[in-house]
């Protein structure tokens, strides 16, 4: 933030700053999640064989009022769950050699962010949307290494980009002191064993994701508006 500014104003652009770094991994978590295709680690076989899942992930998350943004101690306006629904899709391409090595699956998600959750959090005019609800699209692909049989564990891997688009919460024409807008791009990387046990698959793993964002702030000061840019990255394991 400026120091050729007011002080106010400097207090608002950091309080900003800080809620955008805060919200960045958040946002990532939300539409990454675990693994890309819930309940099992097998891959689904080859041509012929797909699956479709719905889920949620929800993450708490407290956002600083933007009316209140100058102050030493700033308000939460929102703190609280926001939760997004995910669909998720797997279609089989390769089935693999005999242990299953080297099969592969496509896979394809979509997020649905309802930024109404939030009182002045608000989607990209632009973006693609269902409504006033954000909708994130993903990509990737998942390799079986060993199709195994209990108790040796099936093993697969896979990797997936996602991205949101452009959310802004906050807005300085509409009278607030800051705003604060960004989008997200995500690559998860998994590595996920399971078996099957009695009637049920039981599947778990480790994962890697990395967050890159390219935020803008906005801030009064006096009758001008000043912008901050930032370009974000995170790495979560």
């Amino acid at each position: 933030c400026q120091s050729g500014t007011t002080q106010p104003a400097r207090d608002a652009c950091n309080t900003m700053v800080d809620a955008t770094r805060a919200f960045h991994p958040l946002a990532g978590m939300i539409v990454s999640a675990g693994n890309p295709v819930p309940g099992t680690a097998a891959t689904l076989g080859g041509f012929g064989h797909f699956s479709v899942a719905i889920r949620a992930t929800a993450i708490k998350v407290s956002l600083p009022n933007p009316d209140s943004a100058a102050q030493s101690s700033v308000p939460s306006s929102f703190d609280g769950a926001i939760a997004a629904p995910v669909v998720e899709a797997a279609v089989g391409l390769y089935g693999g050699q005999g242990s299953g090595l080297l099969s592969i699956d496509a896979l394809g998600s979509a997020t649905l962010l309802p930024t109404s959750q939030v009182q002045g959090m608000a989607v990209d005019p632009d973006a693609p949307t269902i409504g006033a609800i954000a909708l994130g699209i993903g990509y990737g692909a998942r390799i079986g290494i060993l199709r195994g049989s209990f108790p040796i564990p099936t093993v697969s891997v896979s990797v997936m980009k996602r991205h949101v688009p452009r959310i802004q919460f906050g807005d300085v024409t509409a009278g607030d002191l800051a705003d604060f807008a960004t989008d997200l791009s995500a690559t998860n990387w998994r590595a996920v064993a399971g078996m099957r046990v009695l009637f049920a698959d039981v599947a778990a793993g480790i994962g890697v994701d990395h967050y890159t964002s390219a935020a803008t702030i906005r801030y009064r000061d006096g009758i001008i508006t000043r912008t901050v840019t930032l370009d974000l990255k995170n790495t979560r394991q």
